[in-house]
């Protein structure tokens, strides 16, 4: 969707769909803790394969208690914090949809402040790196695999991207700024044997299994790094799935904020992780 139909796969012809970048949601419920918006978009594949879909997002604020109940943790006094659901569903309005001529999935960001100290950790079975880079080279001074976790530094200035796979990758990606005091905990919902999108520009005739998480880092196009930090995204994806006519695929995350100072970050990084986020303060060498 991403490449016009008939013209080559690369970065110079890399745009945003515009039912993608420029639509409008109705609103169809609300109250003071949740909105449920709905749409419908009208979409072509780099295969003219065509996709007449409805989109259900319902947003939904997390008090502390479903905090606590969601992560299974004890929350530290006084740590501010704020959380919410994403559910969306994605349901096939027109005819059934054959793996061969592309399929469609569902893709939830976190779009977040890059400082020259952030660093995020995403959840892998032990031992199981290394994992899918994209775009520019990663090497030990910004992507490490230690154990059951990986560290991408994801400061906003040098274009980068990480992928996991859904059969290696658990269900937690945490992500640590000492400069802003702030812990942002992404919960996901994952199929260990679905097949995921990749992020690689290239035509797949094949299913693959694809990535369940990725992080990009913003930097310049050329791969020089940015003056000053932009952003970068924590993401999450639903299986890719051969809808049938009326059939859906759903996908939940979760994304929990929380300020405060270093010991009561550690105390909810240590329940999440085993590990206290605060020592992730000189992984990764100066630049």
């Amino acid at each position: 969707m991403f490449y016009p139909v008939g013209k080559a796969i690369n970065n110079e012809n890399w745009r945003v769909p515009p039912a993608l970048n420029a639509k409008n949601y109705d609103v169809i419920s609300a109250n003071p803790e949740t909105v449920h918006f709905r749409t419908n978009l009208a979409l072509v594949n780099y295969q003219n394969s065509h996709f007449s879909v409805q989109l259900d997002r319902t947003i939904t604020l997390l008090s502390p208690q479903q905090i606590s109940r969601q992560l299974s943790i004890e929350l530290p006094t006084s740590v501010n914090q704020v959380a919410y659901r994403s559910h969306t569903s994605l349901t096939n309005l027109g005819e059934d949809w054959r793996p061969e001529k592309g399929l469609i999935t569902l893709w939830s960001m976190a779009m977040l402040q890059g400082t020259d100290d952030s660093v995020s950790m995403f959840v892998i079975a032990p031992e199981q790196g290394p994992v899918q880079s994209y775009l520019y080279p990663l090497y030990a001074d910004r992507l490490i695999s230690r154990n059951h976790l990986v560290f991408f530094k994801t400061d906003g200035k040098y274009r980068s991207k990480i992928g996991i796979p859904a059969d290696i990758s658990g269900d937690l990606i945490l992500s640590y700024s000492p400069s802003l005091a702030k812990l942002t905990v992404l919960k996901i919902t994952i199929d260990q044997d679905g097949r995921y999108p990749i992020s690689l520009e290239k035509l797949y005739t094949k299913q693959a299994k694809g990535d369940v998480t990725n992080a990009y880092n913003h930097g310049n196009m050329d791969g020089s790094l940015l003056a000053k930090s932009a952003f970068y995204e924590l993401e999450s994806a639903a299986p890719m799935l051969a809808l049938k006519t009326n059939q859906s695929v759903s996908h939940t995350q979760q994304v929990f904020h929380f300020v405060g100072n270093s010991k009561q970050l550690d105390a909810i990084s240590q329940q999440l992780v085993g590990i206290n986020v605060s020592d992730t303060n000189t992984l990764f060498k100066s630049e």
